[in-house]
This record gives C-alpha cells, sequence and structure tokens, in this order.
C-alpha cells in the first residue's frame, strides 16, 4: 500500500512531499528531491511463497532510499556492537567517548 501527499508550501520554503508504504513494516519518507511528476511508476522485486519474483509498486523515493542508505545502516548496526558510551559528568568526556566509539567502528 502507498500512500503520497504532496504538502504545498509558499514560494520561500521548498515543496515537499511524505510518503507511508508498508512492505513488512510501516516506512514514513519526507522528501525535496522527489516532488516533481512520477516518469513512470517504480516498482521492487519481492519472493513469493513458491520462490518466485514479482513487482511491487513503491513511493518514488524507496528506491533511491535503499540505493544510498545501505552504508548508514551499516554504520548503524556496527556501533550497535561496539558500544563504548560511559555515563559522565563532564561533558569533554562524553564527547570523547563519542569519538572514540565512532573511530572504533570505522
Amino acid at each position: 500500500m502507498v500512500l503520497v501527499v504532496k504538502i504545498s508550501s509558499n514560494k520561500n520554503c521548498c515543496p515537499l512531499l511524505a510518503c507511508s508504504w508498508v512492505d513488512k513494516r510501516t516506512l514514513f519518507f519526507l522528501s525535496t528531491l522527489h516532488v516533481g511528476e512520477r516518469t513512470g511508476d517504480p516498482t521492487v522485486k519481492r519472493k513469493q511463497a513458491d520462490g518466485g519474483q514479482v513487482d511491487v509498486a513503491c513511493p518514488p523515493c524507496l528506491p533511491d532510499y535503499q540505493k544510498h542508505m545501505r552504508g548508514v545502516d551499516r554504520g548503524d548496526q556496527l556501533d550497535s556492537y561496539y558500544n563504548v558510551g560511559r555515563k559522565s559528568k563532564k561533558w569533554w568526556r562524553i564527547i570523547f567517548f563519542l569519538l572514540l566509539g565512532s573511530v572504533n567502528t570505522e
């Protein structure tokens, strides 16, 4: 199921596209890139129970999300494995442990 809402705005602000898509979970997108007219209905391939594949209609911003966000999702996954965060009352220690955790996952 695809729900696409184009949000109009004044001349000083960028137009915004709000999308909702249900696959296994509900995904919500806000995009300023995909506000224009569609150049075709984008689809993604999904497996069926019998092993075949079927094309499913999706919002125009989903293929770009899947193409460009894999690295960010992988980085978040690695951060969850090696948590070096510590509680501290000193602000510089919090920043130190935050930087140490980001260096650890690189």
